[in-house]
Formats: C-alpha cells, structure tokens, sequence
C-alpha cells in the first residue's frame, strides 16, 4: 500500500518565505523550535488549501526542505517495484514534481516487526544529502542530482546489530564529520564519518544501540556529543569519540527513540521514554559531568521529545498533553491525564 504526502498551505506558505527545515527536529541543538514567521493562529473553516499531493511507498522517515526541495525515504514492496526497495526522493517544494530517485535494494528483517520503512530523516548540508536506510545503507547524495558522492554498508562493514524496529538514527554533521547510531561491534557503537568522503575517522562505546539521534551542545566549554543508547546516555569528545561522561540507565524494550534535549540556559539535560519517564541532568558548568537534576515518571514520552518553551517542558503521554518546570519537575497535567504511579509490569 502507498501513501500520500500533503503539504498544507498555511505550512508551505511559511517555510517558503522562512528558514528551511534541512534535517530531524532541527533548530538549535536539535530542539524543533520554529524561530520563522508564526503560523495562522486559526484554520480556515475544512482547513488549509492542499497546494499538492505527492504519492511515495511506507515508511516513517520525516521530510527535510532545503533549496526549494523535499527530500525524503521510503519503501517500495512488490508488485510495486521488482523487488523489496529503500529510495531517496527528491520533490520540487513548490510543486510536489518528482526531480529524482535513487533507489537501492534492501530486505527489511526485524525481530520485532512493523517492517513499513525507513526511519532516519535526511540530513541536507552544503549539497549532500545524507540518508540512512533502515537496514544501514549510509548514502552520500548529491542533492542537486542524486549522484552517490560515497555509501557505507553498515550492517556488512559494522556487523551492525540492528535494532528490533531497524536502524533509526538521523545522521548529524558536526565540523567535518557526519556522526551517528551505527550499532556496530567492535566498539562502534557510533561512529564518525568524513563527510566528504565517508573515511571512518572514530569509533566509540560497545553499547547496545538505541534508535535516538545525537545532539551535539556547548556546556563547561567543551563542544560534546550527546548520545541516549538502549544502555546509557553519555557525552563524547567530538574530535576523539572518547567519553566525557556516561550515566546507565536501563529501558525496557530498549526504548532510546526521542533524541536528548539542551536546555542551555539551565545548562539541563533531559530525556524521556515510555514507561520510564524523563530524567534531567545537571551538567557541570566547570568541566564535562553532571549529577541527577531529577526524575519524574508522570511525563513518559515514547517517540517524540518534549518540548522546550521558556523554562517549562511539554510533551504528549499515551492519555494527555503534560508540563514540566524544566528546573524542578512540577507539573501540570489535563483532567483527562491518568494519575501517575509506578509503571506496569
């Protein structure tokens, strides 16, 4: 089954005249805060005018906008392709025309099903895209015309153990390199790419990986690496790959998926997970470290961060939209919002 794509006049109208949208959450370390024009405060009665739709296969990869363009991952199955597929689209932002495909066979095979599609959002810097698939093809793309600058196969090259619902995490460029969750042996549990020409430059940890992307932040005057595995979240030396810090924090399911959040003001921490609540770190202001600011169960975000707005966190939980003070964990929840308690066994 294919599924259409709908961008909304009200969103369109925005980025066109905004900034673009060239990777995952992006914005300031990876915080999703739009800093463009404010959309409409209302919506026109049935909604905005769909300016157009572009058919594309399953999968659950975000759209980038860079340049005028879409870019975008997917899955083709047969009979619609001749054999189990993963592409990388390119669509004109104005008009939803198809400028180019690169496409690429890959036999998607979880443990734990939902085998729709690739994850990742593309990453768009300085004419590349940068795409990676489900199974972990790492493609460099030229962004004008498709043409593979370099690929990785991290499941052949890395012995990747693949997540149970595949390969997740949203490539990240930092300096010269492209970083990321490559769920390698071998102590590669992220690695670090040239981004030019797809040279590994480090490898780091032998943690089992989680499907979180990294964030890259500036705290006690040190540029690190924040990266949220199925075992730990820890900060690493962006030159080296070598660890600042790494706090353990066991999950059920390993369940890493909403990528860590900056508060630089606070100079806090935070991640959150189903069932497992939000934990916030204090990070040290003199030298990489932390200590544990709190945790508070109530707010349990599965795949999607909260968000940053002031000093107050908000985020979605299974029955309620929730809020946080970002320094101390009081809270407001909705009506409707189930009391929290101890998780489900």
């Amino acid at each position: 089954m294919r599924y259409p794509v709908t961008i909304l006049l009200a969103l369109m109208a925005s980025r066109l005249l905004g900034a673009d949208w060239p990777e995952f959450r992006a914005g300031p370390a990876r915080d999703a805060i739009w800093n463009e024009p404010a959309l409409p405060a209302a919506l026109p009665a049935g909604g905005p005018k769909v300016i157009w739709k572009h058919t594309v296969g399953t999968g659950f990869s975000g759209p980038s906008v860079a340049r005028g363009r879409v870019y975008l991952l997917d899955r083709l199955q047969p009979p619609l392709a001749a054999e189990d597929t993963e592409r990388v689209l390119c669509l004109d932002a104005a008009t939803g025309k198809e400028l180019w495909i690169r496409a690429y066979p890959c036999a998607l095979k979880f443990k734990g099903g939902y085998e729709n599609g690739p994850r990742a959002t593309p990453t768009v810097h300085e004419g590349k895209v940068y795409a990676l698939g489900s199974m972990g093809h790492l493609h460099c793309l030229d962004a004008q015309s498709g043409r593979v600058n370099w690929q990785r196969n991290l499941l052949t090259e890395y012995e990747a153990r693949i997540p149970d619902w595949g390969m997740a995490s949203s490539p990240l460029i930092e300096a010269q390199m492209l970083v990321l969750q490559a769920a390698g042996r071998s102590n590669a549990t992220v690695v670090a790419f040239n981004k030019e020409t797809g040279e590994e430059l480090w490898r780091s940890l032998s943690d089992k990986a989680g499907y979180a992307s990294l964030i890259a932040i500036d705290s006690a005057g040190q540029r690190q690496l924040i990266v949220w595995t199925a075992d730990a979240l820890c900060a690493l030396d962006p030159r080296t790959g070598a660890v600042f810090w790494r706090h353990p924090r066991a999950l059920r399911w390993d369940q890493a998926i909403a990528p860590p959040l900056f508060h630089r003001g606070l100079n806090l921490l935070f991640i959150s997970s189903d069932r497992e609540g939000t934990l916030a770190l204090q990070l040290d202001r003199t030298r990489p470290g932390y200590k544990v600011a709190w945790d508070n169960f109530s707010l349990s975000s599965l795949h999607s961060l909260p968000v940053l707005v002031g000093d107050c966190l908000y985020g979605s939980i299974t029955t309620a939209l929730s809020s946080r003070s970002a320094a101390n964990s009081a809270a407001w929840k909705p009506p409707l919002a189930k009391s929290s308690g101890p998780p489900p066994t």
